[in-house]
Protein backbone atom coordinates (compact mmCIF):
# COMPACT_ATOMS: atom_id res chain seq x y z
CA UNK A 1 0.00 0.00 0.00
CA UNK A 2 2.81 2.21 0.33
CA UNK A 3 3.42 2.02 -3.74
CA UNK A 4 0.17 2.83 -3.58
CA UNK A 5 0.35 6.04 -1.94
CA UNK A 6 3.88 7.09 -3.67
CA UNK A 7 1.83 6.45 -6.98
CA UNK A 8 -1.08 8.86 -5.50
CA UNK A 9 1.78 11.27 -4.74
CA UNK A 10 3.12 11.05 -8.30
CA UNK A 11 0.08 11.23 -10.02
CA UNK A 12 -2.84 12.91 -8.26
CA UNK A 13 -3.03 15.85 -10.49
CA UNK A 14 -4.34 13.67 -13.49
CA UNK A 15 -7.94 12.09 -13.48
CA UNK A 16 -7.58 8.73 -11.05
CA UNK A 17 -10.22 5.95 -10.55
CA UNK A 18 -10.17 3.18 -8.30
CA UNK A 19 -11.06 0.93 -11.04
CA UNK A 20 -7.69 2.93 -12.54
CA UNK A 21 -5.78 2.42 -9.96
CA UNK A 22 -6.59 -0.98 -8.60
CA UNK A 23 -5.80 -2.49 -12.28
CA UNK A 24 -2.54 -0.78 -12.11
CA UNK A 25 -1.72 -2.21 -8.95
CA UNK A 26 -3.18 -5.80 -9.57
CA UNK A 27 -5.87 -5.94 -6.88
CA UNK A 28 -9.32 -5.35 -6.89
CA UNK A 29 -11.37 -2.27 -5.93
CA UNK A 30 -12.51 -4.28 -2.77
CA UNK A 31 -9.10 -5.02 -1.64
CA UNK A 32 -8.00 -1.64 -2.54
CA UNK A 33 -10.49 0.43 -0.73
CA UNK A 34 -10.18 -1.47 2.39
CA UNK A 35 -6.41 -1.90 2.68
CA UNK A 36 -5.76 1.50 2.39
CA UNK A 37 -8.08 2.86 4.32
CA UNK A 38 -6.79 0.29 7.14
CA UNK A 39 -2.97 1.47 6.53
CA UNK A 40 -3.61 5.14 6.30
CA UNK A 41 -6.61 5.78 8.20
CA UNK A 42 -8.26 7.64 5.21
CA UNK A 43 -9.55 6.97 2.20
CA UNK A 44 -8.04 6.41 -1.19
CA UNK A 45 -9.86 9.95 -2.84
CA UNK A 46 -8.78 11.42 0.79
CA UNK A 47 -5.24 11.32 -0.15
CA UNK A 48 -5.52 12.49 -3.64
CA UNK A 49 -7.22 15.79 -2.06
CA UNK A 50 -4.97 16.11 0.66
CA UNK A 51 -2.44 15.91 -2.13
CA UNK A 52 -3.78 18.58 -4.50
CA UNK A 53 -4.78 20.67 -1.07
CA UNK A 54 -0.72 20.74 -0.31
CA UNK A 55 0.07 21.56 -4.14
CA UNK A 56 -2.20 24.42 -3.94
CA UNK A 57 -0.56 25.17 -0.92
CA UNK A 58 2.68 25.72 -1.98
CA UNK A 59 2.22 27.56 -5.21
CA UNK A 60 0.06 30.22 -2.88
CA UNK A 61 2.99 29.95 -1.19
CA UNK A 62 5.70 31.37 -3.93
CA UNK A 63 3.15 33.91 -4.80
CA UNK A 64 3.08 33.39 -8.29
CA UNK A 65 -0.03 32.44 -9.08
CA UNK A 66 -3.72 33.74 -7.99
CA UNK A 67 -6.61 31.66 -6.09
CA UNK A 68 -8.35 31.48 -9.51
CA UNK A 69 -5.41 30.52 -11.11
CA UNK A 70 -4.30 27.43 -8.48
Amino acid sequence: FHAIHDFLAQNFSKDLSLAMIAKVFGINEFKLKKGYKQYFNCTVFDSILEFRMQRAYHLLQQGDFLVHEI
